[in-house]
C-alpha cells in the first residue's frame, strides 16, 4: 500500500511539475514522456508496482529472500515519496 501511495504521489507531483513548466529531471521518465504521453508514464508506474508485488509474492516461500524483498520495496517506497516531496517543493518554489 505504501508503494502504491508513493507512486501516486510521484505521478501527481510529476504532473504538477510539468504543468508549472518545470522540466523532468529523471532521464528515464523524460524519455518515456518524450516518446509517448503521460499515459505511457502511468503505464510504466503501474508496471513497476505490479513487478514489485510479484517479486514479494514469488519470494514468500523463502523467508530470508522474502524479508529482503520487503525491505527493498519499503526502501523504494521511501525513495519515491522523497522524489514526490522534492517535486512538490520545486513546484511551490517556482510558483512563489
Amino acid at each position: 500500500m505504501l508503494l502504491a501511495l508513493a507512486q501516486v504521489s510521484d505521478v501527481a507531483s510529476t504532473w504538477l511539475s510539468l504543468k508549472s513548466g518545470a522540466p523532468e529531471q529523471n532521464p528515464v521518465v523524460r524519455a518515456v514522456l518524450d516518446h509517448g504521453d503521460f499515459l505511457a508514464f502511468l503505464a510504466v508506474k503501474l508496471a513497476l508496482v505490479a513487478a514489485l508485488l510479484i517479486l514479494v509474492i514469488a519470494t514468500s516461500r523463502h523467508l530470508r529472500v522474502h524479508r529482503v524483498a520487503w525491505f527493498a520495496v519499503q526502501g523504494l517506497a521511501v525513495a519515491f515519496m522523497a522524489v514526490a516531496a522534492l517535486n512538490t517543493l520545486g513546484v511551490v518554489l517556482a510558483v512563489a
